[in-house]
């Protein structure tokens, strides 16, 4: 079946999927049967709420990565979680690799605000633009 399936991550259990993200997190992954397709979720870090999201599968669906929609879909509802945590901020850093990743940042509510050193899921510090969410 083609049909994507959203499931938390328990607390604890992330460095299954990703051993780089060891601060405080919320987190979702996407699945395809028994297929992982991508995890996404809120973290905090140096005093900041992040919304972040990364493809595991590039290949699903022969060649195309996750359908957009399924995307904008959990960002906004990882922002209501938030804002149900008592966070009036999120931000998230644009992946510059990923060539929608403007545009879904745009589609959900952030505004770029400059550039920062930040951390990437990959452990390293690199120059990225940051966005920012904020309660209307």
């Amino acid at each position: 079946s083609d049909m994507v399936t959203l499931a938390p991550i328990p607390p604890g259990a992330l460095a299954k999927y990703d051993p780089q993200i060891d601060f405080p997190t919320v987190a979702e992954a996407g699945w395809n049967g028994d297929d992982l397709l991508g995890i996404g979720g809120l973290s905090w870090t140096k005093g900041r709420c992040w919304l972040w999201y990364r493809v595991v599968d590039r290949n699903h669906h022969e060649g195309n990565s996750v359908h957009p929609h399924a995307i904008v879909r959990g960002g906004l509802r990882m922002l209501r979680r938030a804002r149900q945590m008592g966070e009036t901020q999120v931000f998230a850093w644009r992946d510059d690799s990923e060539p929608s990743s403007k545009r879904l940042l745009e589609v959900i509510g952030f505004k770029p605000i400059g550039t920062e050193d930040v951390m990437t899921t990959n452990g390293r510090i690199e120059r990225k633009e940051v966005w920012l969410w904020q309660v209307k």
